[in-house]
């Protein structure tokens, strides 16, 4: 069990039910998953710079990122039926709290303030991350992603973390309460 999930289970969940009105145990505000999204014009022109994309996604998350193909050709954009855009990975239980600590704990502290560009939604808050080498599994193998693939560009993603929560002001409060520096 990671910090960020044993803080969850002992602080928050009772700080919620403080402050929210629950009917049952089950409807108290958790985080559900975690997506991860990275898509670029370069992929669709050079498939094979999504390479590096594959890997840095499986080191950070510990989880095999999918393909994303286009499910429509659209001529404006040169993009055509079944082209690879970029890749996704979702996650859940311990790798979803094992990423949200690294994330909250060495990933944002070493982020400028204008390398992040966030949105709360109703029951999600989706970030996204300028420069992805700012995970420390990246820059342990910088020399790696920099010989192998000369052409390597650094790469940012989008961040989704989704919730259970029913208002905008609970999930607020929940990513908050697992120290999520939210304002």
């Amino acid at each position: 069990m990671t910090y960020v999930e044993e803080h969850y289970w002992t602080n928050v969940r009772r700080n919620l039910i403080a402050h929210y009105p629950y009917k049952s145990y089950k409807t108290i505000g958790k985080v559900k998953k975690i997506i991860l999204t990275h898509t670029s014009r370069e992929i669709m022109k050079h498939p094979d710079s999504l390479i590096p994309v594959l890997f840095g996604f499986q080191l950070v998350t510990g989880q095999k990122p999918k393909k994303i193909c286009a499910k429509k050709s659209v001529s404006n954009w040169q993009l055509r039926e079944d082209q690879i855009m970029g890749c996704q990975t979702t996650l859940r239980n311990e790798l979803m709290y094992s990423f949200l600590e690294k994330l909250i704990f060495f990933c944002i502290p070493n982020m400028e303030e204008n390398d992040i560009q966030k949105k709360l939604n109703h029951n999600e808050f989706v970030f996204g991350i300028k420069n992805f080498s700012s995970f420390f599994e990246i820059e342990n193998q910088l020399d790696f992603f920099r010989q192998s693939f000369p052409n390597w560009n650094h790469f940012g993603c989008h961040v989704q973390i989704i919730t259970s929560c029913e208002s905008e002001e609970e999930t607020k409060a929940l990513l908050k309460g697992i120290m999520f520096p939210i304002k």
